[in-house]
């Protein structure tokens, strides 16, 4: 099962993708300018950006770039 994983400088959450995008968007209204969404499975090194929510909205990204989950999930507390 896909892991997705919201996050920005300061911090992030991992949860659902709707979840994410809806705390990214709570994120953006609070001051921060980009909130990238980036999904995993459990066996991969590595998380894919799917998406970025700015003030201007939502952007989905086809083929996005790659991060070490390591790194994202470094970032991120799991949602309790």
């Amino acid at each position: 099962m896909r892991s997705f994983f919201a996050f920005h400088k300061e911090g992030g959450i991992q949860h659902g993708f709707l979840h994410c995008v809806h705390w990214a968007e709570v994120e953006v209204r609070n001051g921060v300018p980009v909130v990238k969404v980036a999904t995993a499975r459990p066996a991969d090194k590595d998380a894919r950006i799917v998406a970025e929510v700015t003030g201007a909205g939502i952007r989905l990204i086809e083929g996005g770039w790659l991060i070490p989950v390591k790194r994202v999930q470094a970032r991120c507390l799991p949602d309790e």
